[in-house]
């Protein structure tokens, strides 16, 4: 296998090292064996939800078999997408803070205080005993990861970007749980239950 071949980095030092490697191949290898890309995949005009599909956008022909148009299937792939990732995200903040509570219930040596300190003063927790405290922080996290869809989240008004924040007010479109969420935008591209790519795109 040769190993000449990468694409460019702009981290020259790691490029130098990739391309020293013998027999092993990486992502940077693999970039030109796939250069040649779906046009109907780049532009997101190819829908495989249901057992009908792959349905793909032409000009010939406009929507899929469910009747989607190319603004819809679009719109449902990326909220499928953001739905994802958001879904890594979250499975790092709780196991974060499930961690951050074993680690207070345990007693154990906390090393970030600064951290810890300025989570739980934006979160209007006023407990001086650290550990004790780094349970309340981890609790509040917790609580509004598990509430469902309906019902806002508590936290996202004391950390999020304000001029953001007020945009999400504005749209109304501030969040339920974070869980909840990434469960109904799932379920919201489903072929028999949403075609409006507005609303999806709100919904990311």
């Amino acid at each position: 296998m040769s190993n000449n071949k990468i694409c460019e980095s702009a981290d020259k030092i790691l490029e130098n090292f990739i391309s020293s490697l013998e027999d092993v191949q990486t992502s940077h290898h693999r970039v030109d064996s796939q250069k040649i890309k779906c046009n109907f995949g780049q532009m997101g005009v190819c829908c495989k939800l249901c057992a009908n599909g792959p349905c793909r956008i032409t000009p010939a022909s406009p929507k899929g078999i469910c009747g989607a148009n190319a603004d819809t299937i679009v719109a449902r792939n990326f909220l499928r997408a953001v739905a994802a990732g958001s879904g890594c995200y979250i499975h790092i903040v709780e196991n974060t803070a499930r961690n951050v509570k074993s680690l207070g219930e345990s007693g154990g040596g906390i090393k970030g205080m600064n951290v810890l300190n300025n989570l739980a003063e934006k979160l209007g927790i006023t407990e001086t005993d650290p550990h004790k405290k780094a349970v309340l922080v981890a609790d509040a996290i917790l609580k509004d990861l598990y509430k469902p869809k309906f019902e806002k989240m508590e936290v996202i008004n004391k950390i999020a970007y304000e001029p953001r924040l007020k945009n999400w007010k504005e749209l109304n479109i501030m969040p339920g749980g974070a869980k909840s969420e990434v469960f109904d935008g799932i379920v919201e591209t489903s072929t028999n239950l949403n075609s409006d790519p507005v609303n999806m795109l709100l919904t990311c």
